[in-house]
């Protein structure tokens, strides 16, 4: 039921900018923040309305702040990573290439990948989900980039190396014999 109303709530408040569709999963990132924040499954929709939290959301979505940025979580496959302005958020195409990577070479047991602009770590981190004997590295131009790959995969405790680099210096690249991405 909270769902429902909840949907009804922000459709009323964005309907000019967001669809059914957009609404059902805006609500989702709402009782997820709610869930994570005040550590309760059961949720009222007047307890929501009276968060200061739910106005400032409902503001920043009215001025075309994607939810992923407000939130600070993005889904990526079955990962659900932290992000912030510094990294984009990871897109559908990134989903397809990921899997597309993992697909095309999933019978090796070992192999060495060099993630190259990292962000938040979506790539590296899903291979690395899926392929535990794999070697992973992710470099990054920006150090708040690589600090969010870092906690992404401290969080997800998965063993993937970041560090900051020029991919356009092919000196600092961690190694010369892996697949590049």
């Amino acid at each position: 039921m909270l769902k429902q109303e909840l949907c009804q709530f922000l459709e009323l408040e964005l309907k000019t900018s967001y669809n059914t569709h957009e609404i059902n999963n805006l609500a989702n990132y709402f009782i997820a923040h709610w869930k994570e924040t005040q550590k309760q499954q059961v949720i009222h929709l007047k307890d929501l309305r009276n968060e200061k939290w739910i106005l400032d959301w409902v503001f920043r979505l009215q001025s075309g702040e994607p939810i992923q940025y407000i939130s600070g979580i993005a889904p990526f496959i079955n990962l659900n990573l932290k992000i912030n302005r510094d990294v984009l958020i990871p897109r559908s195409e990134t989903e397809e290439l990921a899997h597309k990577i993992y697909l095309e070479n999933k019978e090796f047991n070992s192999l060495k990948v060099l993630d190259i602009g990292s962000g938040s770590g979506c790539i590296s981190l899903y291979l690395k989900s899926k392929k535990n004997d794999w070697e992973l590295s992710g470099i990054d131009v920006s150090k708040t980039a690589v600090d969010c790959s870092v906690e992404n995969a401290k969080r997800l405790q998965l063993d993937v190396e970041y560090r900051i680099s020029d991919f356009l210096n092919v000196n600092e690249w961690p190694e010369k014999s892996m697949i590049l991405l």
